[in-house]
């Protein structure tokens, strides 16, 4: 009858040549008292009649004592293991030790945990390599492992194990993945049978050995509201050493960087100003498993715009360079529009270059640098990168630059209050996911050209885990209990590139009418996402975290005791963030969807927006949502379409000088011109919202929409 919280299986190995034996009994699996049969029996007279035998039995550091009994030659004593409620799962070694050293160690035995939960498996630090548990090596905790054909995710826990109630009798697989520098060293995917669904199933284990032996850096960082003029917005930072962690982060600290606009004016920890809105955090040793979290709390200045973009980047040190990846970067597929030229793939090793792009408004122009932060001579680019400029979601230009050690490059250009973006690419085997890039927005003398939030449409440079970045926009308001991905995507079809991964953020306030004690948060992840890269950021509140069912994401805040928003509305608020990457090469057109279920206590669930993405490789290779005017020998690209202001006319240098009519549906003449250059910008604010046609020379009417 299991009503206990404890079981034991008897691993069975060669008894030593000693001249005493120790059995468990039964020896097939045991499941009792927590309390465990052990049978020393005396073959010899190697000990003295007057020599208490001690059995003890050890995991690592850990011990359970056996009280000492004294044995006679030729005898045999059986008494109880006790093995306390709240033993580390594992392995446990069995030993019998009398006064003169000499010692029998017949096996070992295995504490699974106390689920109550009949398959079981495990994951475990391979040693030696040699895909076998030995009774030695530890488990690893915080491995997801998938279970087919029911597509159920479990996640491993203490002791590297993972368990499922009662499965139907039949067969299954598990399924486990490497991670970063873990390596398996055993088959991805593993087979057992379940016999009798009342018994015990053990799946076969996993081993998995690091080959880049390394902590494993996580650093988040969230404001989940930034109000014009309201003080105590606070901005949430969270510095973590993953489960996969192999070593401790010895006195790590975090800058935190905010914008301009933002005041800091407390803080839940100390810190140190460096200026320039930079501030220290020392948060000292961080072992694997752990985080180290605070708050600031800022004043945000009453000259920002409601929907302007304030930014905050923390990054986390020290940095060792195993903390970063050095998979070479994908390279970009060339586009079909001879206007739009990426330079010659670079094949040289990395030439020791690193790109930072800055970005400003100034004197109605915008401004941008693009930096070469490498040591002149010896950080020299040897292959050209190419830079991108959007304006408006709309790829404006490509252009190539081969920069000296901290050589400086400056762009400016006429502000037109649209948002503009400048991205460039580091070297392909530059260190980590690196893909600098800067914004300038609402920059100008006029703001007809200005549509806020689309700061957050391109992604932000901090694919690198010790570096992460939020951009939150100016609200007057905000609504409860919604999902938000980051990036949103390009243009109104969230266009997002391929091999990325996605930020998410989920909010929820207590609505209700009185104290919200526990709070659960589900999120069934999108089977175009890697259930196996995801990872939990910062949070407003402390929370357990598991991966389960299929594809299952569960957050539970406990007693979080979350006032309603009549109360206290400002502390009837909380989130959570989490990141994860897309499976590898999505295909063009892929969506991507996600929602998240929100409960509060034992009420029904308030059910999110759904967020969606679409994959496409081409951002950086041609024009978005772009349409051709076709002639008999030539094509005119016409870009964004639609668009809010501004079309953009591409043309041939032999067009240059062709005449474009645009009409609106009752063939009115509502603009006429000329195209002066090969990249021609036409101006449409004098133009009501509605759709048009625009055709050039003699060509066929191509429809174009003004917002």
């Amino acid at each position: 009858m299991r009503h206990l919280t404890t079981l034991f299986i008897l691993l069975l190995s060669t008894l030593s040549a000693l001249a005493q034996s120790v059995s468990i009994s039964p020896n097939i699996g045991y499941q009792g008292d927590n309390s465990l049969p052990v049978t020393i029996s005396g073959v010899g007279t190697s000990f003295s009649q007057a020599s208490p035998s001690l059995v003890q039995v050890t995991q690592g550091v850990n011990a359970l004592n056996f009280t000492p009994q004294f044995l006679n030659s030729g005898t045999e004593m059986t008494g109880f293991l006790g093995i306390p409620a709240n033993a580390i799962p594992g392995h446990y070694a069995l030993t019998v030790d009398d006064l003169f050293g000499n010692y029998t160690q017949p096996g070992a035995f295995l504490v699974l945990p106390a689920s109550g939960d009949l398959v079981f498996g495990r994951v475990i630090l391979d040693i030696n390599q040699n895909c076998v548990d030995d009774p030695t090596e530890i488990g690893i905790e915080g491995i997801n492992v998938l279970i087919n054909p029911i597509g159920v995710i479990v996640q491993t826990g203490p002791g590297g194990y993972w368990s499922l109630p009662a499965l139907p009798t039949g067969n299954y697989s598990a399924v486990v993945g490497g991670t970063g520098s873990w390596m398996l060293t055993c088959p991805p995917t593993q087979f057992f049978t379940v016999s009798n669904s009342n018994a015990l199933t053990l799946a076969p284990s996993f081993g998995m050995v690091n080959t880049n032996p390394c902590p494993d850096p996580v650093v988040s960082v969230f404001a989940p509201f930034i109000r014009r003029c309201f003080s105590n917005q606070r901005v949430y930072v969270s510095a973590c050493n993953g489960n996969m962690g192999t070593g401790t982060i010895f006195g790590a600290y975090v800058d935190l960087e905010l914008d301009d606009y933002m005041l800091a004016t407390g803080s839940s920890i100390p810190y140190t100003s460096l200026g320039n809105n930079v501030f220290r955090f020392d948060v000292g040793d961080i072992d694997p498993g752990n985080c180290a979290t605070f708050w600031v709390a800022t004043t945000i200045s009453c000259n920002t715009l409601l929907g302007e973009t304030l930014c905050m980047q923390a990054e986390m040190y020290p940095v060792d360079p195993c903390m970063l990846d050095t998979i070479p970067a994908v390279p970009i597929p060339p586009g079909t529009d001879p206007n739009f030229t990426l330079p010659d793939p670079c094949t040289l090793p990395w030439d020791h270059s690193s790109l930072l792009v800055n970005g400003w408004c100034a004197d109605d122009s915008v401004h941008f640098s693009i930096t070469n932060t490498g040591t002149f001579g010896s950080g020299d680019m040897l292959c050209e990168s190419p830079v991108f400029l959007y304006v408006n979601d709309t790829l404006i230009s490509i252009n190539s630059i081969q920069l000296a050690g901290q050589e400086v490059l400056n762009y400016t250009f006429a502000a037109n209050g649209g948002t503009w973006i400048m991205a460039a690419e580091q070297h392909p085997l530059h260190p980590g996911n690196s893909h600098p890039n800067a914004h300038v927005e609402a920059c100008g003398t006029t703001m007809d050209n200005w549509i806020p939030g689309m700061v957050n449409n391109f992604p932000t440079n901090d694919a690198d885990p010790v570096i992460d970045i939020y951009c939150g926009e100016v609200t007057g308001s905000y609504d409860p209990n919604d999902k938000r991905g980051f990036p949103k995507g390009l243009t109104e079809d969230h266009l997002i590139l391929p091999n990325r991964s996605i930020d998410y953020v989920i909010r929820f306030q207590n609505t209700g009418t009185d104290t919200a004690f526990n709070i659960v948060v589900r999120d069934t992840l999108d089977f175009d996402l890697d259930i196996f890269s995801v990872r939990a950021g910062v949070s407003s509140h402390d929370y357990t975290f598991q991966t389960y069912g299929p594809r299952v994401l569960e957050w539970t805040f406990s007693n979080i005791m979350l006032p309603d928003s009549t109360t206290d509305q400002a502390g009837s608020n909380g989130f959570l963030t989490f990141k994860v990457d897309q499976l590898s090469n999505l295909s063009n057109g892929t969506m991507i969807t996600n929602d998240a279920d929100i409960y509060f206590d034992f009420n029904d669930p308030i059910i999110t927006n759904e967020t969606w993405h679409q994959v496409d490789d081409m951002l950086q290779s041609a024009p978005v949502g772009a349409t051709f005017i076709t002639l008999e020998e030539e094509e005119v690209e016409v870009y964004p379409n639609p668009t809010s202001n501004s079309i953009f006319l591409d043309n041939s240098e032999e067009l240059v000088g062709a005449k474009f009519i645009i009409s609106d549906l009752n063939g009115n003449i509502v603009k006429e011109g000329v195209l002066n250059y090969q990249h021609n910008e036409i101006n449409l604010e004098e133009l009501a919202a509605g759709v048009y046609v625009i055709r050039i020379n003699d060509s066929i009417p191509v429809r174009i929409v003004r917002l």
